[in-house]
């Protein structure tokens, strides 16, 4: 989800003649606010997508976080872990 909106964004400024380089979650919307200003015609479009981009991003960071915790504490996921390490 939060790829598809990235790529929805750089569609719409593209269809403006603004170019903008890869970046994902809050380079990302740096870099869209930064491009746009507080002027710019796209804004009112552009703006809930960034809304909607930021929390995707936070949820996504929370089960990032939720998915560690749980293999930490998971014996046999641990073994596993410690192996691909160990392999690298």
């Amino acid at each position: 989800m939060r790829r598809e909106i990235e790529n929805q964004v750089r569609s719409l400024i593209k269809e403006c003649g603004l170019l903008f380089p890869r970046a994902i979650a809050q380079l990302f919307r740096n870099q869209i606010s930064e491009l746009l200003g507080k002027d710019h015609q796209l804004l009112s479009v552009i703006a809930p997508l960034l809304s909607i981009h930021e929390h995707i991003c936070q949820q996504q960071s929370k089960f990032d976080d939720e998915v560690r915790r749980l293999a930490k504490s998971d014996e046999t996921t641990g073994r596993l872990m410690r192996f691909l390490v160990s392999e690298c």
